[in-house]
């Protein structure tokens, strides 16, 4: 068998507010219709509208699209580098991709420092190129930076350079399958060791009525603005805009660096139709043969191993729609009777298309999220506008079905993974297929989550919360959407949170640190650290990417003590009592050792703690200093310098190493066993 590929992260923008994984699921959840009217200035359709779609210089679509809520207008181009002038030339694709990319990084756990020189490929798939296209109906003013801003070379070439990367970087134009032939090329390159990680984006953006009036000449798009996928009404496809960023892997890369698996992509393969009955026509021979032969490839066999669900291409195109049907009947059913264990079998059959429009150069990613996302929550979602099957369609719809409700994944039969195969053509005859399926066949439910040994909040102990930005706008705005996160996760492990937060995200140059035990508490904080940060208050880091940090550890002497200090940890951190018990043991090999415990004295309440006497509190204090700096150095934390006052230098000592943990303990003890004594004062009783 041929290497699986694990999706690590996953980033998108898609209609209906649907800016992240998780958002998307709710979408498709909630079986929601997200066609907006336009009301951006340079895609004035209406202006161009007219009933018939073959008159000159109009189109037949009204004021209706699939468009993104935020726009994309909105760029940060200091946070990758990037002059703003420079900026001003950039086609909106290419600053949508960047952000989306850095997204996926974030969702995948890895820091824009970790990724720097890395053998990182990029692969990103699109179709048009609305924003060149504008500029250069007028030569005279198009800006300085117009080659590199407008070349669709650099949607592929700009993450590369951001991000400095040395993997290949390469755009690919198929026309609706340039994402899907993406994922292909990403997965080729992870296998014949090009790269060491792959990055795959699709991206579309509707900025210009010239794509709605040429492909409304050949009756490509709907007048209904809708996608209706095998219906009888169907009238062709609805345009949308979108983004989407999957991060791969090879499994076994993935599995040993302990990468969070999404899913997996057990195989791809692209061909093309050749010369079919015309250039923009599909031919189901092929199609059928492509999908028989990426199962093959993957070591299965299209009928006993067909997938429980497809993710058709689905544009709701009269000369599409049966072709595809046709291709899936023959390529999973035609072999085999409609009689026997086959007669009841039924796959269902659906397109993302019917829900945020057709992405185009980013349709076959966004078929693959969705195909994620359904897997990782065992449910088929609904395919909307789907009300009567199309009459060319019925001969090859016996043993497939298009739910109009969303419906439990299909049990599968022992260890066999939830599988989905997601299909994509362009109308030029370039076709892609990919077979999807769930981690869980390959690794344990324990390994696709972060590896993080103190991720349970059995008792309350404050967190430090690390939140970084690289402008106070955007630290704002991250705080808010971190507190949102909180209170909609009653249930969230903080411990976890805490770690992802300073492990797993790039640490930026405006930073704010708040501690919480419980989630209640960590949304008031964040929200309060909010209310100070806009209102001028807060106390803001400012540290330059490129500036190293060094740790200075100062310790205190006596003064600072308190009843009970070191309990929660002691009880919530087995690392910490460790230490604690360690020097314990240390103090019992002397032959005039105390004959009161540490861990006692500790736990002691107020009313009979004895920590104001310095016979208890110098060895207390510096066996709370000791395992604190134990507890430090576990979690990759180094000291580059150390101070001490009092008995803080015996702590302070031990932090630099001159000294072992057993021999500062027991020093703590002797100078607060004499310093307690009458006889450190020169008299005797």
């Amino acid at each position: 068998m041929k290497e699986p590929i694990a999706i690590i992260g996953s980033a998108c923008h898609f209609p209906g507010g649907a800016d992240s994984p998780g958002k998307l699921w709710g979408l498709l959840e909630s079986q929601k219709d997200v066609l907006r009217e336009n009301s951006r200035k340079e895609l004035n359709l209406n202006s161009f509208y007219h009933p018939d779609g073959t008159h000159h210089g109009t189109t037949n679509v009204p004021g209706k699209s699939y468009l993104l809520e935020d726009g994309h207008q909105n760029f940060d181009a200091l946070f990758f580098n990037i002059n703003p002038m420079e900026a001003l030339a950039m086609d909106p694709q290419q600053k949508l991709l960047l952000e989306t990319t850095y997204e996926a990084f974030e969702r995948a756990g890895y820091t824009l420092e970790q990724m720097q020189n890395s053998s990182t490929s990029v692969f990103v798939g699109v179709m048009t190129s609305d924003f060149h296209d504008m500029q250069a109906r007028d030569l005279e003013t198009i800006n300085r930076w117009h080659a590199t801003g407008t070349a669709p070379t650099m949607l592929s070439n700009r993450i590369s350079y951001c991000f400095n990367l040395k993997g290949p970087s390469l755009t690919i134009n198929t026309a609706c399958s340039s994402s899907l032939v993406a994922l292909h090329q990403a997965v080729q390159s992870l296998r014949n060791g090009e790269s060491s990680m792959a990055i795959v984006g699709g991206v579309n953006l509707l900025l210009d009525p010239g794509t709605f009036i040429s492909e409304s000449k050949i009756h490509m798009l709907s007048p209904t603005s809708r996608c209706r996928m095998w219906d009888q009404d169907a009238d062709g496809y609805a345009r949308g805009e979108g983004c989407a960023v999957v991060i791969l892997k090879s499994l076994t890369h993935a599995l040993a660096d302990g990468d969070v698996i999404d899913a997996i992509v057990r195989e791809t393969l692209v061909s093309s139709d050749g010369r079919s009955a015309g250039i923009t026509m599909p031919d189901a021979e092929a199609q059928t043969k492509l999908i028989k032969q990426t199962y093959l490839n993957a070591g299965l066999d299209p009928i006993r191993d067909r997938c429980q669900y497809f993710e058709c291409h689905g544009t709701g195109t009269q000369a599409g729609d049966p072709v595809e049907a046709q291709a899936i009947h023959q390529a999973f059913f035609a072999d085999k009777p409609i009689t026997g264990e086959y007669k009841d079998t039924k796959m269902h059959v659906g397109s993302i298309k019917t829900v945020i429009g057709h992405l185009e150069g980013c349709a076959g990613l966004a078929g693959v999220l969705k195909a994620v996302s359904c897997i990782n929550h065992e449910t088929i979602t609904a395919n909307l506008h789907f009300n009567t099957l199309n009459s060319k369609i019925a001969p090859f719809y016996t043993h497939l079905n298009v739910p109009t409700r969303n419906i439990p994944w299909p049990k599968v039969e022992g260890t066999s993974p939830l599988r989905a195969s997601v299909n994509s053509f362009g109308f030029g005859g370039a076709n892609a297929h990919a077979i999807i399926e769930s981690a869980e066949a390959y690794v344990s439910g324990s390994d696709r989550k972060f590896s993080n040994e103190h991720s349970k909040d059995s008792f309350a102990i404050a967190k430090p919360f690390l939140i970084s930005a690289n402008s106070r706008p955007s630290l704002i705005a991250t705080i808010e959407r971190l507190a949102r996160y909180v209170e909609s996760n009653p249930s969230l492990q903080l411990n976890d949170l805490a770690w992802c937060l300073a492990t797993k995200r790039s640490a930026l140059c405006f930073k704010i640190c708040l501690t919480a035990d419980s989630p209640p508490k960590s949304s008031r904080g964040i929200k309060a650290s909010n209310m100070e940060i806009n209102g001028q208050l807060g106390t803001l880091t400012r540290r330059s990417r490129s500036e190293q940090l060094k740790v200075l550890g100062i310790f205190t002497g006596q003064g600072a003590q308190w009843a009970t200090m070191g309990r929660k940890l002691i009880l919530s951190c087995q690392l910490f009592a460790n230490s604690i018990e360690r020097c314990e043991c240390a103090l019992a090999l002397l032959p005039d050792g105390p004959s009161w415990s540490l861990r006692t004295e500790l736990m002691a309440d107020k009313e009979s703690s004895r920590l104001s006497e310095s016979t208890f509190s110098q060895p207390l204090t510096t066996a709370i200093e000791i395992a604190i700096v134990d507890l430090l150095s576990a979690i990759g934390i180094e000291l580059d310098g150390v101070i001490g006052h009092s008995s803080g230098e015996i702590a302070a000592a031990y932090a630099a190493g001159v000294i072992s943990a057993e021999h500062a303990i027991q020093i703590a003890y002797y100078r607060g066993l004499h310093v307690g004594s009458p006889h450190w004062y020169g008299y005797k009783e």
